[in-house]
């Protein structure tokens, strides 16, 4: 039988304007190894405080979703191409 390690990586950082209670944004990235050739990546945002119901909810939907379409293929792009 073949011993395996898992390995679970998570990075979380926060972003705050003023002041948490005004406003804070949460951003975590998780990489879960499934199996051998798989693996689950996890990208989630949470944004909380006073000014987020006068933000322009669109606005900062649209931001965080460019801004995640971006990290998963940039990230997509590294770990597909063969290491020189």
């Amino acid at each position: 039988m073949e011993k395996r390690s898992v390995f679970v990586q998570e990075i979380y950082t926060e972003c705050e304007i003023n002041a948490p209670f005004f406003f804070l944004g949460k951003h975590r990235f998780e990489i879960i190894p499934l199996s051998e050739d798989t693996t689950k990546f996890i990208n989630a945002e949470e944004f909380s405080g006073l000014a987020v119901p006068f933000a322009r909810r669109k606005i900062l939907q649209q931001n965080t979703r460019r801004f995640k379409e971006n990290v998963n293929s940039a990230l997509k792009k590294k770990i597909e191409t063969p290491a020189s």
